[in-house]
């Protein structure tokens, strides 16, 4: 699964689509302006262990020094990716709704990354394993976080927090005890 987001970032206007099962989402404003997406990420099936997925790949042509106070995170390269991480969970919560949460979706962060999803309630890992992921969800931590970006008000892109319901709507159906196990 991919992700592709816009330059306005603005959810209608996001991208999911998957090869791998030829699942395709796509919203009508991308097709008829094809503009080239701004954020790319990946999120796919791990070959290293069952039920996990790996989020990678996660890319954005905005250059990272150039700040933007308007903009969260201070800059439009981290707002672009995080509404690319967003669309992934979102994306995963979505199809996966059988499946387990916690700990499911690793990924190799970058220092600028490794905070987005550290924001996110992505946990740094305790120890290295075979696919050297250096952070994995937590069900605790994201739900916190999001029900954080929904109450805030310092949320400045448009859509972020309608996001963050929406991600906090979809975490709060999963049965914690059966999940955690």
């Amino acid at each position: 699964m991919r992700t592709a987001t816009s330059p306005d970032n603005s959810p209608e206007r996001s991208q999911i689509v998957s090869n791998e099962v030829g699942i395709e989402n796509r919203s009508s404003s991308i097709l008829d302006s094809m503009e080239t997406p701004v954020a790319v990420a990946r999120l796919t099936p791990s070959s290293d262990y069952d039920q996990c997925w790996v989020l990678d790949n996660m890319r954005c042509v905005l250059k990272k020094e150039k700040t933007n106070e308007a903009c969260d995170g201070g800059s439009e390269h981290t707002e672009a990716l995080c509404v690319a991480i967003d669309a992934m969970l979102l994306h995963y919560l979505t199809e996966n709704k059988e499946a387990p949460f916690d700990g499911a979706i690793r990924t190799k962060a970058t220092l600028v990354s490794g905070a987005l999803l550290e924001n996110r309630g992505f946990q740094a890992v305790q120890s290295l394993s075979k696919d050297m992921a250096s952070h994995k969800c937590s069900l605790d931590a994201c739900m916190e976080s999001y029900a954080n970006r929904v109450v805030s008000t310092s949320a400045k892109a448009v859509g972020s927090r309608d996001r963050a319901m929406a991600i906090c709507s979809l975490l709060g159906k999963i049965d914690r005890e059966t999940d955690l196990k």
